[in-house]
């Protein structure tokens, strides 16, 4: 059902596009592994492809992953790219995941 939700909001998106504002104000799954070769954390938002970053600390991690997110909006925004929504999961299985949030 989400699929085809998804895709009807798509289609509308299209003919009325919402603002930046909109995007950025979306919440986004965010997984976060730790990052075994080179110690502390790798971030990931699997909805945005290519949005991922590392950092030391769980608090430098968040800022950077949010900042990631941001960029790749923006960038998608004004290139006139497609702008994923988040997705609806009720349940995350990542066995390497060791936090699974939102930003």
């Amino acid at each position: 059902m989400w699929d085809i939700i998804s895709f009807f909001i798509s289609k509308l998106t299209k003919l009325i596009k919402p603002s930046l504002e909109y995007y950025l104000n979306l919440q986004y799954l965010v997984t976060l592994y730790p990052d075994a070769e080179e110690g502390g954390y790798v971030a990931e938002i699997k909805d945005l492809p290519g949005c991922f970053t590392q950092g030391e600390t769980l608090e430098e991690i968040m800022k950077n992953i949010n900042e990631a997110r941001e960029l790749w909006i923006e960038t998608a925004y004004e290139a006139g790219d497609n702008i994923p929504l988040p997705s609806e999961k009720d349940i995350i299985n990542d066995p390497l995941a060791e936090f699974i949030g939102g930003v």
